[in-house]
């Protein structure tokens, strides 16, 4: 039997189809095992997979037809080829006749195919950018899903420290008098301490201690920036060598931490019009700050609601969703 193209293209659209089944399939099997830390966005992946599998079952129909509409022409082709061999051979009217009629058959099926080829992959290609979009929102579930699982991980965490030999002995001592281990010791010193600053946070008093301790730091900020200021002056102010002065006017203003933050943000805005993404590198060395905390960043977009793709060290998103992740970034940056 002579090969025909549409059996080829036919084959091919099968093999489209079983791919985005088998993709579908992984993305389930995804949604599943993150569905524990991030619910509501595996719940809006399961939905886009859901739609997904709806366009490809609706063209697997379609194909189904258009595979039996090829066996239909096949038939009538295969005969119209034998009538033909036949008129050659004896071109009598009676089987001229037939020939044209059989050959009039597999063309109007032929053109009934092609209707249908162009139907199936039409349909296929709905399926294929509904599985796009689906695995968009499984990527933007798994790095919610892995910021949650960070943050758990973080609150579970084992901590080893040593004692001095004398605090030590103590803690033994302590122990065995009240017949329990050290261990046993420390966690019920840890309790009594969980209850305490629960009693602070209960009474408005922890949130004080925090903001009196933020203040300290600040003012320990602030005076160290001053004295590297006025170190620069002075050693511009004398000579390190005759110890003499140097009549230089002082004239530099102190630095100014929120004219540096709106600073970065306007780099950052900058980097983000002209990049049209948000490449992890670029954003550390806009922010200063190490690779690895830019990268929490990005997972920061994500659990704050932005869609986007992570690849390659690049944070991909719809241009809709400039606006919003310029404010995200200017509140994080506000807290630096």
């Amino acid at each position: 039997m002579a090969q025909y193209e549409q059996e080829e293209i036919i084959a091919e659209l099968d093999r489209t189809i079983d791919l985005i089944d088998q993709e579908l399939d992984q993305m389930d099997e995804e949604i599943g095992s993150i569905r524990g830390y991030a619910p509501d966005a595996a719940e809006s992946a399961a939905d886009r997979v859901e739609a997904a599998r709806e366009k490809l079952e609706d063209a697997k129909e379609k194909l189904n037809n258009t595979r039996n509409l090829l066996t239909e022409f096949l038939e009538s082709a295969t005969f119209a080829a034998n009538l033909y061999d036949e008129k050659e051979q004896n071109p009598d009217p009676q089987t001229i006749s037939e020939y044209e009629k059989s050959y009039s058959k597999a063309e109007r099926l032929k053109g009934k195919l092609l209707n249908w080829i162009n139907k199936s992959t039409i349909s296929i290609e709905k399926a294929r950018i509904n599985t796009e979009k689906a695995r968009s929102k499984v990527k933007i579930a798994r790095i919610k899903a892995k910021v949650r699982s960070d943050k758990e991980q973080n609150k579970k965490v084992r901590i080893n420290f040593t004692l001095p030999e004398t605090m030590k002995n103590d803690w033994r001592n302590l122990a065995d008098e009240l017949s329990i281990s050290v261990s046993q010791m420390v966690r019920n010193a840890m309790d009594v301490y969980e209850r305490s600053v629960k009693g602070l946070e209960d009474s408005g008093a922890l949130e004080s201690l925090r903001n009196l301790e933020k203040m300290g730091d600040n003012i320990d900020a602030a005076g160290e920036k001053l004295d590297n200021f006025l170190e620069k002056k002075i050693n511009r102010k004398f000579d390190p060598y005759t110890g003499k002065p140097v009549n230089i006017a002082v004239s530099d203003p102190l630095p100014n931490n929120s004219e540096e933050k709106e600073r970065k943000k306007k780099r950052i805005k900058g980097l983000i019009m002209m990049q049209k993404c948000l490449p992890v590198e670029k954003l550390a060395q806009t922010l200063s700050i190490p690779e690895n905390e830019a990268e929490n960043i990005i997972y920061e977009l994500a659990a704050e609601g932005i869609e986007c793709t992570f690849d390659d060290g690049i944070c991909n998103f719809d241009a809709s969703q400039t606006d919003n992740i310029i404010n995200i970034l200017d509140a994080v940056i506000d807290k630096m």
